[in-house]
């Protein structure tokens, strides 16, 4: 089983995977679980998964509930998939209220275009009664798809601003 390759491979410093697929399969995610019962798995919810269930935040709070309850600590809400497409800050609002009515117990996580210059755009989403995580990839990188580090501190600086 890959997962528990990998988690091998991390050794005692891995806590957690992020899964960036469309809906694993719950089974080979509930044997994990029960291998690696401490630790965190956080599921991307990709373009590909809001298409199948119709773009439709019920079908995808329905979803999650019916395959993933218990298998997974964090949902990262990412239509971006690290290519810096900024998020539809409304939009992702609508799927957090979905996914919290039906799964109150799982964590959310957004991306989606984050940088420095864009953390104040999801200020709203922060000011809600949530908890929420954010991941940024694609606008902190350079021209060669390198991680800039100026960008990355300018990212962090910001982000302890907006949730520090």
């Amino acid at each position: 089983m890959q997962l528990q390759q990998i988690t091998e491979y991390g050794g005692r410093n891995l806590h957690g995977l992020q899964l960036n697929m469309t809906w694993p399969d719950p089974r080979i995610l509930e044997k994990y679980r029960q291998q690696q019962p401490g630790k965190v798995i956080v599921l991307q919810i990709n373009n590909d998964c809001f298409a199948s269930v119709d773009n439709d935040p019920t079908k995808l709070a329905e979803r999650l509930s019916t395959d993933y309850s218990g298998l997974c600590e964090y949902a990262l809400l990412d239509a971006s998939a690290g290519l810096g497409v900024d998020m539809n800050v409304p939009t992702v609002r609508t799927y957090i209220e979905a996914i919290q009515d039906k799964l109150p117990d799982i964590q959310i996580g957004v991306a989606g275009g984050l940088c420095a210059d864009t953390l104040g755009n999801i200020r709203s989403l922060r000011d809600t009664s949530w908890p929420l995580s954010i991941d940024a990839e694609g606008k902190l990188r350079d021209t060669k798809d390198n991680l800039d580090p100026k960008k990355v501190a300018n990212y962090l600086a910001q982000a302890h601003q907006l949730f520090g």
